[in-house]
């Protein structure tokens, strides 16, 4: 068929006589030997009885595959059978034989991992794989790391699949495998009892296992798989240090606490040096300070590692690090700063500069804690205004709002907004009344306009008097050129004369609407003391002026709100 397919793509072409004769010889016997093979092939076997499965794998210039047999002891007779077989063919793509023989026995690791969920009862432990390839066993035994893509991808997915131990060198003359990849008729592979049954290694009472063929390989054979920059390295990590402070912070969530237990230490292991002159009682204020840099230093050097080496060697912060914008430096103490520009200043140091804190870690979040209980419970701001005074944690807002939302005190006082209860409305406003009968006044502006008639660019200030009905919320508006009382007043004349006398004005306390109040106040003092019929008339009619309260814009929110 793979012959069939290299020849060219056209339907009008006929397929040669020579392949047609290759199709017809194995098209004939096949329909008369299919019955018999399939009648042989049955395994019958308990789940009592020890068993195993070894799969032989081959390859050659045109296919390769693997075959399966099944080995079982019963009554102290051992015995084999033919289980499953798989064949491919060799792709177009010319490989070496060495990579047809690696394709062979990823199918037979693919094969083991079926027969497995096929027979549950048979652990990986007795899954044993055979192949005449040495350096396909090598490639298998070794460190997929060292090979090109291609060999390393597959043996990871072998080593993945299968124990590289079980894995065994058989010789190829006798390898059943081979008649997959070299071809058999079917009188023949019906005949051939290795075929049915496996070599008779299978069935001796001492199974000899030989997976070290490693000694006859030519390096030469190899070297084209090998990665040009592969460099073989061991790599060592110190968690000894990391497991310190672990367990070292792991002792108490207090941070005080802390600090005065790592306090005693360094005054036990100085008693210890210098027992002439030791020390007793409380801890000092200069113990303090040792045990917190000591512990601070020590985190640090386990998160800013990078950081540090550079800074040591002269170098400034990468720009891919998070401290690149804080300009920090190490002080005498070993401790990394945040820098700045106040150093001239006449702040603390920690004031001038911070001390560094790593987010997410256990010691940052016990220093939060610790002023957060401090200072009773603050908020996210205001916590973290606090804590900068000597310390500057990354992502310090965000550390500080989780801090606070696992804080039980506070998820238990957490203050709740009560809705305020809205007073009664005035009389004015819900008695039906005329429009405008009561009237409400404010101030809208400034706006700039240009007048007609006007030189280019000047443009002049103007404001707008709105007049609310308090009653039915009707509106009218006026344009005053200032906010000064005769402007105010002739508005006013204005709206009486388009609207109707108001029975009562409400504004508020502003200085136009106060001077307009006296001089209309001055005008009907002035008419009111010579006629006593204008008198009577006007008092009948006056109108009555009312101003809310200073500094209460809520009394005026019929005004406001437009």
């Amino acid at each position: 068929m793979q012959k069939k397919h290299l020849c060219p793509a056209d339907v009008n072409i006929p397929t040669t006589s020579s392949l047609c004769d290759t199709l017809s010889q194995l098209r004939t016997p096949l329909r008369m030997k299919i019955q018999q093979i399939a009648g042989s092939n049955q395994i019958k076997h308990s789940k009592t009885e020890p068993a195993e499965i070894h799969i032989f794998s081959d390859a050659s210039p045109k296919a390769y595959g693997c075959v399966a047999y099944f080995r079982k002891v019963t009554d102290g007779t051992i015995s084999s059978s033919f289980i499953v077989a798989k064949c491919r063919l060799a792709p177009l793509k010319k490989l070496s034989l060495a990579r047809l023989e690696l394709m062979g026995a990823l199918v037979s690791a693919r094969l083991a991992e079926y027969l497995q969920k096929t027979f549950p009862w048979i652990t990986s432990d007795h899954i044993f794989f055979w192949s005449d390839s040495q350096i396909t066993l090598h490639w298998i035994n070794g460190d997929p790391l060292r090979w090109k893509e291609f060999v390393r991808n597959r043996v990871r997915e072998i080593q993945e699949k299968t124990n590289r131990h079980h894995w065994n060198y058989y010789r190829g003359k006798t390898n059943p495998a081979d008649k997959l990849t070299r071809g058999l008729s079917i009188h023949a592979l019906v005949q051939d009892d290795v075929w049915w049954h496996g070599p008779d290694r299978l069935t001796s009472q001492n199974l000899s296992f030989n997976n070290s063929a490693d000694s006859e390989i030519n390096e030469a054979d190899i070297a084209d798989e090998l990665t040009k920059n592969y460099v073989p390295v061991m790599t060592v990590t110190e968690h000894c240090r990391n497991d310190f402070i672990d367990n070292l912070l792991s002792i108490t969530n207090d941070y005080t606490k802390l600090i005065r237990i790592i306090s005693y230490v360094f005054r036990f292991a100085a008693n210890c040096r210098f027992p002439e002159s030791k020390k007793f009682g409380p801890v000092k204020a200069d113990e303090r300070v040792r045990a917190e840099n000591s512990l601070i230093r020590m985190v640090q050097e386990g998160k800013f590692q990078e950081e540090i080496k550079d800074l040591k060697r002269g170098k400034g912060v990468s720009n891919k690090s998070k401290l690149s914008s804080l300009n920090v430096f190490i002080d005498e103490n070993g401790i990394l700063k945040v820098g700045g520009r106040l150093k001239h200043s006449k702040l603390n140091v920690y004031s001038k500069h911070p001390i560094v804190l790593p987010t997410n870690h256990i010691l940052t979040t016990n220093i939060l804690v610790h002023y957060h209980k401090k200072y009773l419970h603050l908020g996210a701001q205001a916590l973290l205004y606090q804590v900068r005074q000597k310390f500057w944690p990354i992502n310090g807002k965000h550390n500080c709002k989780k801090v606070i939302f696992k804080c039980i005190t506070c998820a238990k006082n957490k203050p709740v907004l009560t809705s305020q209860i809205m007073g009664d409305l005035p009389t004015d406003r819900v008695t039906p009344n005329h429009v405008f009968n009561v009237t409400g006044i404010d101030f809208a502006g400034p706006f700039f306009l240009k007048f007609k008639n006007q030189r280019k660019g000047i443009l002049n200030k103007v404001y707008v008097v709105i007049y609310v009905c308090l009653c039915t919320k009707a509106l009218h508006l006026d344009f005053v050129t200032d906010q000064t009382s005769d402007c105010f007043i002739a508005s006013l004349k204005r709206f009486f004369g388009r609207r109707g006398k108001c029975a009562k004005i409400l504004t508020d306390n502003s200085k136009t609407f106060v001077g307009a109040d006296k001089e209309i106040k001055m005008l009907y003092n002035h008419v009111n003391s010579p006629d006593q019929c204008l008198s009577e008339f006007l008092t009948s009619e006056s109108i009555e002026w009312k101003f809310i309260p200073p500094k209460s814009p809520n009394l005026g929110g019929g005004c406001e709100v437009v």
